[in-house]
């Protein structure tokens, strides 16, 4: 541990004098912190410094970044969190960049397991984009697909910027090699924008040289010249030859197809300076080198562009950058520039015999040209060869086709089964939604019913109340007050106030009377509601002093009226009456009943001053005339202002 710790501080305080840059002297104050901190109280602290370090140094020396990487590995101890991950995967790309794919797949795929475990979203994005780049170069299409689906899975669920920025990069350089180049712009840019949001100028750079490769392939030359231009200039300014090498491919293909050549060469010589500041079998090399092979192969310079096409051939087999096809259809072009027909033919027949797409077609088609043109003796034996390529070839689409319908049949039931758990589901919650409906439905009846029982057990009490009220006014204080008289008559003969006491108390006697005639219940059996209304309002008139019009249809039989439906009526009419005589000082109250033929209708108005706002209706009257209603299955409206109240009663037939 103490040679580890003095390793990083010998090559910290060595490569500072090297790059001067905030960044890095804020990552290396930290990891000298660390390593204090970690003489004392060994933890992973030391190991998250030493992979920040890494990370920086990816883009900027390859050597730096490895050195940070295994330090940091070795402080870690052996452990697989997620720092060891973060590591792993450091690790990896130190390999990737220096061409050692096998050994950077070994390692991503540690990483991933470690990730797997931990369930570490963030991590796995990286480490799936990074291996899906490691099977890419060896030709493994179909696995890194499937790499770059889970990794778009995991950034789906982690929204992580940095990690998808570098997935996209990677998918979009996978479509640009399959030649699918407007997709490979959708992806550039969804990868330069999560690079913008996190502000990682590396992946940015890198996302916008992929896009604008892309961009020259579709012939929108000046839009993709542009963005590489810019993208080359801070390139050189951030100090990253690997990134400038990746702009400079493509920026030297734009140049070429305007035909500028002046612009071509400077820029290659540019390329060529900075070409040994990178491994040779790094994917920023790899590029340069193809776009000279293509370049020199143009100008008609066919033994140096078939040089370094078979120097990129031999490094294919560690690390590849271009399809195989794709090279050996270009080498095979050389071959036929310098007239050696044989070797080209070879190179061809290699082409077909790894392509294994429709695009093989054309190859073979071109293979069978060289064949008439140069070896017409042995035209017949290589058409048959080629027929048999054929053959084979529709033997495996057909079994393709037979896979792909079985797959499609399996997830055809899956999605059948799928559909039918949904629609049970929705059924099962259609039916939970209609019984608690009616539960709900239930629940207020229920509670209609309660709340009618109870106003009906408050207007039975109250009614119960006012017959033994009227029962005591009539036979004992009413009958006391009739003694009181004859008592008096019989003590005060010739007394002179005689008389007038006589009077009072006989009016006492009377009133008392009337109340107690009031507090019991009308007897509906000797007459209608209409005729007890009528009764009570010339009553009240003539007691009160208040002028009370009653008005009801003549041409209605109320005596079918429901008795206990004419007995609240009643009781309604007495207590609003009641209300605008004590209360709203009224001169006038007009009552009238009528039918509808739907509905009786009952109203009472007066010119009184209306309901004090200050109770607002919320008054014991009020509140017992809305619960007489609510007992006879009523509505009840009170309209009040400074001009009067009007009280509607409405009771369905």
């Amino acid at each position: 541990m103490k040679r580890i710790l003095l390793a990083f501080l010998l090559f910290a305080s060595t490569a500072r004098a090297a790059a001067p840059d905030a960044e890095l002297d804020s990552l290396r104050d930290r990891l000298r912190q660390r390593i204090a901190l970690h003489r004392r109280t060994p933890d992973d602290s030391l190991a998250n410094a030493c992979a920040d370090l890494a990370e920086y140094w990816c883009y900027r020396s390859n050597d730096s970044s490895r050195f940070y990487a295994e330090k940091g590995l070795a402080a870690n101890g052996g452990e697989r969190g997620i720092t060891a991950l973060r590591l792993l995967n450091d690790l990896g790309v130190t390999a990737l960049n220096d061409g050692d794919v096998r050994k950077a797949e070994r390692l991503f795929r540690e990483a991933a397991a470690a990730g797997e475990r931990l369930a570490f979203d963030e991590g796995l994005i990286a480490v799936y984009s990074a291996l899906g780049v490691a099977l890419r170069r060896q030709d493994r299409t179909d696995e890194a697909l499937e790499y770059y689906r889970k990794g778009l899975i995991c950034a789906e669920r982690s929204r992580d910027d940095a990690s998808a920025a570098n997935l996209y990069g990677n998918i979009a350089v996978l479509y640009s090699a399959l030649g699918r180049y407007g997709e490979t712009v959708e992806y550039a840019r969804r990868g330069t924008a999560a690079a913008v949001r996190c502000g990682d100028f590396e992946q940015e750079l890198y996302n916008r040289s992929v896009e604008a490769s892309a961009l020259i392939h579709l012939d929108r030359l000046d839009e993709g010249i542009g963005v590489l231009r810019r993208s080359f200039r801070r390139a050189q300014k951030l100090g990253t030859p690997k990134l400038a090498l990746k702009c400079l491919a493509p920026l030297v293909s734009g140049f070429d197809r305007q035909g500028r050549r002046d612009s071509v060469a400077r820029y290659l010589a540019v390329g060529e300076k900075l070409l040994p500041q990178v491994s040779e079998r790094s994917v920023e090399a790899l590029g340069f080198l193809e776009l000279q092979g293509n370049l020199l192969s143009r100008y008609g310079r066919h033994a140096e562009s078939l040089a370094i096409r078979r120097r990129l051939l031999a490094l294919q087999r560690e690390n590849a950058h271009t399809p195989t096809p794709t090279l050996l259809r270009a080498i095979a072009g050389d071959r036929a520039g310098l007239g050696q027909y044989e070797e080209a033919f070879e190179a061809l027949s290699e082409s077909c015999r790894i392509q294994d797409s429709l695009t093989a077609h054309g190859i073979q088609q071109q293979l069978s040209d060289l064949t008439v043109k140069y070896r017409t003796q042995e035209k017949e034996l290589e058409i048959a060869r080629l027929e048999g390529q054929a053959l084979a070839q529709k033997n495996g689409m057909m079994r393709k086709t037979i896979w792909f319908t079985g797959c499609s049949l399996a997830l055809g039931l899956v999605l059948l089964v799928v559909y039918l758990r949904y629609r049970r589901t929705q059924h099962r919650a259609r039916r939970l939604e209609e019984e608690r409906r009616r539960q709900k439905r239930e629940y207020d009846d229920f509670r209609k019913q309660v709340d009618l029982q109870l106003a009906r057990n408050y207007i039975g009490g109250l009614e119960n109340e006012r017959a033994r009220m009227a029962k005591e006014l009539h036979d004992g204080i009413c009958n006391d007050l009739f003694g009181m008289e004859l008592h008096l008559g019989e003590l005060l003969p010739d007394d002179p106030n005689r008389i007038r006491t006589l009077a009072l108390l006989r009016r006492m006697r009377e009133e008392v009377r009337t109340m107690s005639h009031t507090l019991m219940p009308p007897r509906f059996q000797h007459a209608s509601v209409d005729e007890i209304l009528a009764e009570f309002a010339a009553r009240l008139g003539q007691t009160h002093g208040t002028t009370v019009e009653y008005a009801s249809d003549a041409a209605t039989d109320w005596s079918s009226l429901p008795d206990e439906v004419g007995y609240e009526l009643y009781r309604i009419v007495q207590e609003t009456v009641g209300n605008a005589v004590k209360h709203a000082a009224a001169h006038r109250i007009d009552i009238a009943l009528s039918d509808t033929g739907r509905e009786y209708l009952l109203t009472v108005r007066d010119d009184g001053h209306g309901m004090d706002p200050a109770h607002g209706g919320r008054g014991i009257g009020t509140r017992t005339v809305a619960d007489r209603v609510r007992s006879i299955g009523g509505t009840l409206r009170i309209v009040s202002d400074t001009s009067g109240t009007t009280v509607e009663v409405r009771i369905p037939h």
